[in-house]
């Protein structure tokens, strides 16, 4: 079973199948505020793609963010204006370096 760590809290999830579902659920009972379910939402369930389901462990703030990196990408890509990086965000969009944010605290 994999795992993904977000403010020190483990939140779980099991097959593919059941991803969808799950990580939603987990997100809901720990997210401690709406916007940060947003991003974890948009960051996790709409782009399931970037990694590899079997192979993803606990991650920390450095990991996601090199995920997230693959994620803007591809949303930039997608969708220029909305998505588009900014100076200083370290190739993040605004909404994927608010959540790296909110991930060191």
């Amino acid at each position: 079973m994999a795992a993904i760590r977000i403010k020190g809290k483990k939140v779980w999830y099991g097959s593919r199948s059941a991803y969808s579902y799950l990580i939603e659920q987990s997100m809901k009972s720990i997210a401690a505020d709406s916007e940060l379910y947003q991003y974890l939402h948009v960051a996790l369930v709409s782009n399931v793609n970037w990694f590899s389901f079997e192979e993803l462990s606990e991650l920390d703030a450095s990991n996601l963010r090199m995920i997230l990196l693959d994620v803007c990408a591809q949303l930039q890509a997608s969708d220029p204006a909305q998505y588009a990086t900014r100076e200083g965000f370290e190739g993040l969009c605004a909404r994927c370096r608010e959540l790296v944010e909110l991930l060191r605290e």
